[in-house]
């Protein structure tokens, strides 16, 4: 989306003040839809790209904290989005302002990747505090009506119809000339789908993040939307063409499954049939057919003769071990965050040329050394022992949840470089390990959750 002009940023804050005012929940849907369907779009400040998602978590971090969401923290949920904000300063502001000077970008893009970092916070703010249930249900508007409009796109990108060009325009003609952009240009040849989020992969991993935190927020009778999400992400993937996803999801239903008892196993498997069937029958004929086909046809050499496969297992690694082989020092305090965005921004002179290995949590360990890399390898490893230890009912929905969001993580860099895909991994932590805390029950049922002997309850 082009940078937009001062005059019209103002008449945007003013339109939106407007709708919180009347309905303070239109904020929270109004953060999701900036981050779910319009990501590139932002107000520059001087050569700073202020990005609409970033201004309006900080109005959902205000209200949250304001009315005293976060106070009901449950005290077996780690903050771990202090400890990683902390650690990015320390490693990427502090030390980066050593290694490449002061530049003031530092703090920008530190900034930047920790509001996508405090989406942990939100995540569990609006879970354990039952006041919460109203901007809740704000969310839930916004990731349904972002999962349509994802799936009409993704529908005229992938057939080429007549609005293809107007939509890749409007998404794209002000953002330059990157390297991500130009990825973009080249995806846009073949008939997959990218949406607003470059990349046919990250488009996919956007889909199905939505998709989990959509579910995590709302309950079991809420039959209706939870369809309707569930229909709008699986079409978006499907014409996305991804493996990574497809994959992401059989694995982790494969984990509900294994992990689930009695009468959720049930639901599963029929769930898992039903939807089977209707894909089995979607893209039985016509292109979709056709492009499953041609991507799946990549394994008919063996697995480790797709380029895909050989980049995260085998390539990335290599070319992140010779980086380190050449800088060692990097395995202390890491390049910083998004180095290479830094080094293009401030013009800053460097020999970092990469470093990317199609591994999100390897990735970490460029960005942030080893500190940083068991810091973050320890929050997922967190994730899975609280979505591992919660009621036998929620067990196996939870461990399934983090296992489709880690796959994400591990399959490619953006779980961790794009910022609107590690809000949403973020979210799904925050959820899933609040929801280890709560009743069954509906939440804005329940009372504020207090503590007995180190065990939850609610109070009356």
């Amino acid at each position: 989306m082009t940078t937009i002009s001062p005059l019209w940023f103002a008449i945007l804050c003013l339109a939106a003040g407007g709708a919180i005012w009347l309905w303070r929940p239109a904020l929270f849907s109004f953060w999701v839809v900036s981050f779910m369907v319009f990501p590139t779009a932002r107000v520059g400040v001087g050569h700073a790209p202020i990005y609409v998602y970033d201004l309006t978590m900080v109005g959902v971090l205000y209200v949250l904290w304001s009315h005293g969401a976060f106070k009901t923290w449950p005290l077996r949920v780690i903050r771990w989005h202090g400890w990683l904000v902390g650690a990015a300063f320390l490693l990427s502001v502090l030390y980066g302002a050593v290694r490449y000077g002061p530049a003031p970008q530092l703090l920008w893009i530190w900034g930047h990747t920790s509001l996508s970092w405090m989406g942990f916070a939100v995540g569990v703010a609006v879970l354990s505090d039952p006041g919460q249930f109203r901007n809740r249900a704000g969310m839930q508007y916004g990731f349904l009506f972002s999962a349509f409009a994802l799936c009409v796109i993704a529908v005229i990108q992938y057939v080429n119809l007549p609005p293809v060009d107007a939509i890749n325009s409007f998404f794209y003609a002000g953002i330059g000339a990157e390297e991500s952009v130009e990825t973009y240009h080249i995806g846009a040849l073949s008939n997959r789908a990218s949406g607003p989020h470059f990349a046919p992969t990250a488009f996919a991993g956007i889909a199905l993040l939505a998709a989990i935190v959509h579910w995590l927020i709302t309950e079991r009778e809420q039959i209706v939307p939870r369809l309707l999400m569930l229909v709008f992400s699986l079409v978006t993937m499907l014409c996305t063409v991804s493996r990574h996803g497809l994959a992401a999801v059989a694995v982790g239903v494969i984990v509900m499954i294994i992990f689930s008892e009695g009468r959720v196993r049930v639901h599963l498997l029929v769930g898992v049939m039903i939807v089977v069937l209707v894909l089995g029958f979607v893209a039985s004929g016509g292109m979709l057919r056709d492009s499953w086909n041609a991507r799946m046809s990549r394994f008919d050499d063996g697995v480790m003769e797709d380029d895909n496969i050989t980049a995260r297992v085998i390539d990335g690694p290599a070319r992140l071990s010779t980086f380190l082989g050449q800088h060692p020092s990097m395995l202390l305090t890491g390049a910083g965050i998004d180095p290479e965005k830094l080094l293009s921004r401030a013009g800053i002179n460097d020999d970092f040329d990469g470093g990317f290995v199609s591994n999100g949590f390897l990735l970490s360990l460029y960005y942030l050394g080893v500190g940083g890399f068991l810091l973050y390898g320890g929050f997922w490893a967190w994730a899975f022992f609280a979505a591992g230890t919660a009621s036998p009912e929620k067990r196996g929905v939870l461990l399934g949840c983090v296992t489709m969001a880690a796959i994400i993580v591990a399959a490619d860099n953006y779980g961790i470089m794009y910022k609107p895909a590690s809000t949403l991994l973020f979210l799904v932590v925050g959820l899933v390990a609040t929801r280890r805390e709560l009743p069954d029950a509906e939440l804005e049922e329940t009372g504020p959750i207090v503590f007995v002997e180190g065990e939850p309850a609610h109070a009356a």
